[in-house]
């Protein structure tokens, strides 16, 4: 399995990657784990080798979360997201 971990902070991103490997080794799930400090990155990297699970957050830097999952959905991509921020207007 293949996740994606997109997030512009550095701090957040290496957090949130230790809290899904503990995760997977405690269920004994195999995966790798790959970062990207924004959307363009990451979209590069999910035309070359499909993601089954994204963390993405919403706010980022030029593109926004909100648009690489759009661009995502856009290429016919069915990676399951889950989007993560620290704005309250989305925490609900």
């Amino acid at each position: 399995m293949r996740i994606a971990i997109v997030d512009d902070v550095e701090s957040e991103r290496k957090e949130l990657h230790q809290k899904v490997s503990a995760g997977l080794e405690c269920h004994a799930i195999s995966a790798e784990i790959f970062e990207y400090n924004s959307g363009e990155p990451f979209l590069t990297a999910a035309k070359q080798n499909k993601f089954a699970l994204v963390f993405m957050d919403i706010y980022m830097g030029s593109m926004t979360g909100m648009d690489a999952a759009r661009k995502l959905r856009e290429a016919r991509d069915t990676a399951a997201l889950i989007f993560i921020s620290s704005s309250d207007s989305f925490a609900v």
